[in-house]
């Protein structure tokens, strides 16, 4: 089984990740999508100096410049020049890989332009006046966009998908915890079916799908999701928070066993946790 550390669990500062990389026994990395070209730059060294492989990159890595506070570009974006922009920096995401040895980049798609009224859902959720029919309403909302989605992703990924085969890497749809953002479980089991052959699996990430099944938005979440997934975050959730350390919220500690037997057993399990001390990290490994 294998286990890497994100960059999101830097510790102290962002260059003493090696370090404590290596001296919580780890093997491999893996280089989140905060990281600018500077940052890169210097992790990769110290990266390969302490005889660490990187595993993979969550895309964009490097960050494009002048983004300031604002998201990167959605590559599942209605915009044709969002999605030119999104495919650039999928490209020097893929050449950073390629640099470093990684084969597998996971990718976040984007969300559809719809009034989602997500905050008021989540008022709803922590108010406990979030019922059944609200929530059946929401679903049968989402599943009338699917349709919607499901263009979007393929035009998203049909620039990308060739220029990772050509590289030898795998593109990873994470799932994500909002209703609206593209694709939902069901549409990423559609799009593997597809384009069946292509460098495309799902990648799981555990907190997410909690998120979305305590909304009660993810039930019958097909089993390609874990049975066929590239990797997967180990990070934890307790009610609608997530980025918990792994086994300190509600999945770690109630559905932990289950979500690592049903994983590949080459699929590497990434501990991604900014608060994560090395304690906790230790035992999410056990």
């Amino acid at each position: 089984m294998t286990f890497a550390l994100s960059t999101v669990s830097f510790g102290s500062t962002l260059f003493d990740f090696a370090a404590r990389a290596q001296r919580l026994g780890f093997r491999h990395a893996a280089l989140d999508a905060s990281l600018d070209e500077a940052s890169v730059a210097v992790l990769s060294a110290s990266v390969l100096g302490a005889g660490l492989e990187t595993i993979l990159l969550e895309a964009p890595c490097p960050r494009p410049r002048n983004l300031g506070g604002e998201r990167p570009p959605y590559l599942a974006s209605a915009d044709r020049e969002e999605r030119l922009a999104a495919a650039k920096d999928f490209e020097a995401t893929v050449a950073t890989a390629t640099r470093l040895g990684a084969k597998l980049v996971v990718v976040r798609l984007g969300v559809l332009d719809v009034q989602h009224h997500y905050a008021e859902t989540l008022r709803a959720y922590a108010r406990r006046t979030l019922d059944d029919e609200a929530r059946e309403r929401l679903v049968a909302a989402r599943r009338q966009l699917s349709g919607r989605a499901l263009d979007l992703a393929r035009f998203g990924l049909e620039p990308v998908l060739e220029r990772a085969a050509a590289a030898g890497v795998t593109v990873g749809l994470v799932n994500r915890p909002r209703w609206f953002e593209i694709a939902s479980a069901a549409e990423v089991a559609m799009l593997l079916d597809e384009l069946r052959g292509a460098p495309l699996a799902p990648f799981y990430d555990a907190a997410a799908a909690h998120v979305r099944a305590e909304l009660g938005l993810g039930p019958g979440r097909p089993a390609v999701e874990l049975e066929r997934a590239a990797g997967a975050f180990l990070t934890d959730a307790a009610g609608l928070r997530g980025g918990l350390p792994w086994g300190t919220g509600e999945v770690g500690n109630d559905g932990r066993a289950e979500v690592l037997a049903k994983l590949p057993a080459e699929a590497p399990r990434v501990l991604r946790s900014a608060i994560a001390t090395d304690e906790e990290i230790l035992a999410a490994m056990v």
